[in-house]
């Protein structure tokens, strides 16, 4: 492959950080904000998860609660969502409806069916009027 761009070292291919639930709770904060970011060799300004630009690994079980304390550091608004998961939503769940405001934090709450077939499942911003494609984050149940 003739561009230099596309050499990719294995040392620049990590997991990214994984979060696991304990005794049928996973608690964790999420902080979003725009950093830059190494990626194949070159420095660029990304949406990041706690500072990283692929986001946590969520591992919980079905049955399993969930709560995420969300910060936005953007300057615009924007919030979670997840895709596959029965979950609800409405409230402090799956809202795509939700905003989180520039320097605010929001806490999602999740309460997963013991009927939840395990996967591998995805979460990424939403904002209505605002969604783009972005890196889909890991979150196996």
């Amino acid at each position: 492959m003739g561009s230099a761009w596309l050499q990719i070292e294995a040392s620049d291919l990590r997991d990214p950080a994984q979060i696991v639930s304990r005794n049928g709770l996973l608690r964790t904060r999420i902080v979003v904000e725009r950093k830059k970011v190494r990626l194949a060799g070159r420095d660029l300004w990304a949406l990041t998860y706690n500072g990283m630009y692929m986001p946590p690994t969520l591992r919980l079980r079905p049955g399993y609660r969930m709560e995420i304390s969300f910060e936005n550091k953007l300057d615009h608004q924007t919030n979670l969502h997840v895709h596959g998961m029965h979950v609800s939503p409405v409230g402090h769940s799956d809202n795509v409806f939700l905003k989180v405001e520039p320097g605010k934090t929001f806490t999602y709450e999740y309460t997963f069916p013991k009927s939840q077939e395990p996967g591998t499942y995805w979460y990424h911003p939403h904002p209505h009027t605002l969604s783009a494609p972005r890196p889909p984050a890991a979150c196996p149940a």
